[in-house]
C-alpha cells in the first residue's frame, strides 16, 4: 500500500457492490488530498461491543480499505494513524492544519441502549457548504445502492469538526451496540462495501468541486 502515513509529522455508480475491484479513476489533481482519521486507538478502544469488538479496530480496518480504493482511483491519501496507537484530538487537528487536505473524514462507530438500532449516521460542519455537499453526496450514494440503513445526518459542534480548516465529515459506520451489525462490521467484504460508498461519494464530490473551479 502506497498511501502516506502522517506520524510525527465512488463518477457514476455503475459498479456492483461486492468485493471485486471495480474502481472509477477520475482525473485527480495532486492538490486534492483526502485525509482519513480512524478514531481512537492504543489505550483508547472507543466503544466495545458485547462480543468484544473494539471500535478502534473496525474503523482502522475500514480506513485501510478506503485508502486502498481511493489510491487505485487516483486520489492522494493520508492517514492520521495506520496502526493501533493513540493520538489526541488536538494532535489529529494539528495534522489537518499542517497538511490542509481537500477533504477530512473521521470514521467512528455508533452505539445506543436500543440494541435494534442499526445503520449509518453522519455529522457535518454547519458553516461549510462543501462539508454539507459531501454529506449530501454520501447519503445519496448509500440510498441509491440501498446498502445500509440510513439514519441521516446533522450539523455538529464536535471539536474535530469545528477546528478542522478542511471540509470535514464524521461518519458513524454502524452500531456496535447491535449484535448482528457488530458482527457484520468485522466482515472484510462488508467493510469493503462501506469503503466503496465513501469512495463513490468522494468521486462525485471531486467532480463537482473540480467543475466549479474551472
Amino acid at each position: 500500500m502506497k498511501y502516506l502515513i502522517l506520524l510525527g509529522f465512488l463518477a457514476s455508480v455503475s459498479f456492483i457492490l461486492n468485493c471485486q475491484d471495480n474502481q472509477t479513476r477520475p482525473n485527480v489533481s495532486d492538490q486534492f488530498v483526502v485525509m482519513i482519521d480512524p478514531a481512537h486507538g492504543g489505550p483508547d478502544p472507543g466503544f466495545i461491543s458485547s462480543n468484544w469488538i473494539f471500535e478502534k479496530d473496525i474503523v482502522l480496518q475500514i480506513t485501510k480499505k478506503l485508502a486502498s480504493q481511493l489510491e487505485k482511483g487516483g486520489f492522494k491519501v493520508l492517514l492520521t494513524r495506520s496502526a493501533d496507537h493513540f493520538l489526541s484530538i488536538q494532535e489529529r487537528i494539528q495534522l489537518v492544519k499542517k497538511i490542509r487536505p481537500a477533504v477530512f473524514i473521521s470514521l467512528h462507530t455508533n452505539a445506543t441502549k436500543d440494541s435494534s438500532k442499526q445503520g449509518l449516521y453522519t455529522y457535518y460542519q454547519a458553516d461549510n457548504p462543501q462539508s454539507i455537499l459531501l454529506d449530501s453526496l454520501f447519503h445519496t450514494v448509500n440510498r441509491e445502492l440501498a446498502f445500509m440503513s440510513d439514519n441521516g445526518s446533522q450539523p455538529a459542534s464536535f471539536y474535530i469538526l469545528t477546528q478542522s480548516p478542511a471540509p470535514s465529515l464524521m461518519i458513524d459506520v454502524g452500531y456496535l451496540s447491535n449484535p448482528a451489525e457488530s458482527t457484520r462490521l468485522t466482515d472484510s467484504c462488508f467493510q469493503e462495501q462501506i469503503a466503496r460508498v465513501i469512495h463513490e461519494a468522494l468521486v462525485r464530490y471531486h467532480s463537482q468541486v473540480a467543475t466549479a473551479q474551472k
